[in-house]
């Protein structure tokens, strides 16, 4: 920086063509080459090519703002882990966008990092854990400063959801019963393949009616992953 002491928060990339973008992120820098100098100041980036004096310097690409998954989400799978798909908005300045994803907060152990021409992206191989993730934009070689870091979960569940029927008797001497139980909350619940309502609990009741002889009374519940429980009964109707 100019002062002695301030922090200058700054990258240098090589490019495949060997030259250098000098990104600065805070404060300023001063970069010479071939006895030339320029000061770049913060949101600013040069280039220096082989031989060649520092370019003037130019603005960073605007910061990416992500749109989704929402932050602090959670992805629940049985068998395959679930599709995320990830998004952001495009600022104008952008012509590409560096996408990292982590299993850690720092950084530093890595799951993906490419860079897209696209403002979206899809994983579906991310197995049970919690994973971040940031974008930046990207104009030719010079790359703006990261987004915020969003985190999310993908849980394993093959834990079948709980379930509670109250049964009628072996034997009834009607045609009806007032069928009722609870099933785990958000669980989708079916008698005899209809599926019916549950309150926000999972609370639910049901008029079953009965043909005259065996019945075989079915009751199902699966949760959001499909995993399901089921529970049931004969009972013989005499009217």
């Amino acid at each position: 920086g100019p002062q002695a002491g301030q922090a200058v928060d700054f990258k240098i990339s090589v490019n495949p063509d060997q030259s250098s973008t000098i990104s600065v992120y805070n404060g300023t820098a001063e970069v010479t080459a071939q006895g030339q100098k320029v000061m770049v100041g913060a949101n600013q980036a040069t280039v220096v090519r082989l031989g060649d004096a520092p370019l003037t310097p130019g603005l960073l690409p605007d910061p990416v703002i992500l749109t989704s998954p929402a932050g602090g989400g959670t992805y629940y799978y049985r068998d395959l882990p679930p599709k995320i798909a990830f998004g952001w908005k495009s600022p104008l300045s952008a012509a590409g966008y560096h996408f990292v994803l982590a299993r850690d907060h720092e950084f530093r152990d890595i799951v993906t990092d490419e860079v897209f021409s696209d403002n979206r992206f899809r994983h579906g191989n991310l197995h049970e854990g919690i994973y971040y993730w940031k974008v930046s934009a990207t104009a030719d070689t010079i790359e703006g400063i990261f987004s915020e870091t969003r985190r999310f979960k993908i849980v394993q569940d093959q834990t079948p959801p709980s379930l509670f029927v109250r049964f009628p008797p072996d034997t009834l001497y009607r045609g009806y019963y007032e069928l009722s139980g609870k099933a785990e909350p958000g669980a989708r619940v079916f008698i005899g393949g209809e599926r019916i309502e549950t309150t926000r609990t999972g609370k639910f009741e049901y008029q079953l009616k009965l043909k005259p002889g065996m019945n075989v009374i079915v009751v199902e519940a699966f949760d959001a992953v499909d995993n399901v429980a089921y529970q049931t009964k004969r009972v013989v109707s005499k009217y």
